[in-house]
C-alpha cells in the first residue's frame, strides 16, 4: 500500500513584517510571532542580516533588503509549519 501525507490543516496567510526604523539607518523587523531580522544603512548600500542573524547580502536599495528579509522568515515559517502538521499516513 502506497503511503500518503495527510496535511491536518492549510498554514495560515503569510503574516506581514512590521518595519520599524529605530535609529538613523537602522531598520528591524518583526512578524507577531517571529524576529525578521535587521537592515542596516553602510556606505556601500543596505546590510540584511535575518532573524537567526545570517546576513542575506548588501542591496542598493531598503526595498530590496527588505523583501530579502522577508521571504527569508516565510520560509523559514512555511518550513517550521510544514514539519509540525504533516504526518505520514500507512
Amino acid at each position: 500500500m502506497e503511503a500518503h501525507t495527510l496535511i491536518q490543516q492549510a498554514p495560515d496567510a503569510a503574516p506581514r513584517a512590521l518595519w520599524v526604523q529605530v535609529e538613523d539607518g537602522l531598520h528591524v523587523a518583526s512578524t507577531a510571532s517571529a524576529f525578521v531580522g535587521t537592515v542596516t544603512e553602510k556606505a556601500n548600500g543596505f546590510e540584511a542580516v535575518d532573524g537567526l542573524g545570517t546576513c542575506r547580502g548588501v542591496f542598493a536599495r531598503l526595498d530590496d533588503a527588505k523583501a530579502v528579509l522577508e521571504a527569508a522568515a516565510l520560509r523559514r515559517r512555511d518550513h517550521l509549519t510544514t514539519q509540525a502538521i504533516v504526518t505520514a499516513v500507512p
